[in-house]
Formats: C-alpha cells, sequence, structure tokens
C-alpha cells in the first residue's frame, strides 16, 4: 500500500470509528491502560500486545492474533469500539468479491482491511476499487456483500 493510500485509510477508519463509537463518553480515562490489555486478551486469548496509545479519547491497543496484525479500539469509558486488520483481497468472503465484481468494480490495491465494530455483528471491507477509468474509491463492503458507503 503505498503511502498515499495509507494515510487515506487510516482518515476513513478514523472517521469510521468516529461515527461507529458505541458510547458518547470519550473522554480520556489513563486508568484504564491497566483494565484493556486484560480486556484484549479475553477478546483475543493468546494474543501479544505489541503498543498500547491513548489518542483523542481512544485507547488503541497493537496486537498480533493468530499471526495476524490486528488493531483493537477502545473508547475513554474501556468499552471496546472496533478491531481492523489488513488482508489481501483473494482472502476476501466470496459474497463481497462477487459483490464486487457485479457492479462493475475493479481492485486497484490487492491490500484490503477488515472492520469489526460493536455496531454491527457483521464484518466490514474496505477496498480500493474503481469503475471503468473512473477515479480510485474506497469501497465499504459487509460480508454478505452489501455496499455501505463509497468513499472518493
Amino acid at each position: 500500500m503505498t503511502t498515499k493510500n495509507f494515510f487515506r485509510s487510516t482518515l476513513a477508519i478514523a472517521g469510521f470509528l468516529f461515527f461507529t463509537s458505541c458510547n458518547n463518553d470519550d473522554t480520556p480515562n489513563f486508568s484504564l491502560t491497566d483494565k484493556i490489555p486484560a480486556a484484549v486478551l479475553e477478546m483475543y486469548p493468546n494474543a501479544h500486545i505489541v503498543d498500547l496509545e491513548q489518542d483523542r479519547g481512544y485507547t488503541e491497543v497493537d496486537i498480533i492474533y493468530n499471526q495476524k496484525e490486528m488493531e483493537v479500539t477502545f473508547n475513554g469509558a474501556g468499552e471496546w469500539v472496533a478491531t481492523n486488520w489488513d488482508l489481501p483481497y483473494n482472502q476476501l468472503p466470496q459474497q463481497v468479491s462477487e459483490a464486487l465484481n457485479t457492479a462493475g468494480y475493479n481492485v486497484t490495491d490487492y491490500e484490503c482491511k477488515a472492520i469489526k465494530t460493536c455496531k454491527s455483528e457483521l464484518t466490514v471491507y474496505e477496498v480500493e476499487a474503481r469503475k471503468g477509468q473512473g477515479h480510485e474509491q474506497d469501497i465499504y463492503i459487509d460480508e454478505t456483500g452489501k455496499i455501505l458507503y463509497k468513499e472518493f
């Protein structure tokens, strides 16, 4: 993923997290740094915690779980908000890749992102694609193949 695409993805995920926060209490609570690692290990047993940092009222925990690098995000109240991880295009669920093809999208970056949030039982996938010669877009699509959002 190019640097430009990395920053675009990071901004898109930050915006996505802003609008999907499970609680309005986003005030940082630095005493939670002791409780959050335990919560991560409860969610992802045997995960290796690589880094924990607080930013704008959220705590982001970088982990390695089942040989995948993942980022687990908690709000200021210590509640889980989202988990995201990178995956190659060929590991997307079949319904996702079929929906993209049916809608006429051509994938432009074979590194995709999976996002699991507290607002939905479904995993959402971020895929960079374009229709024909059009502009590249970030397509957010759930695991059933429903296109949720397009960002230009």
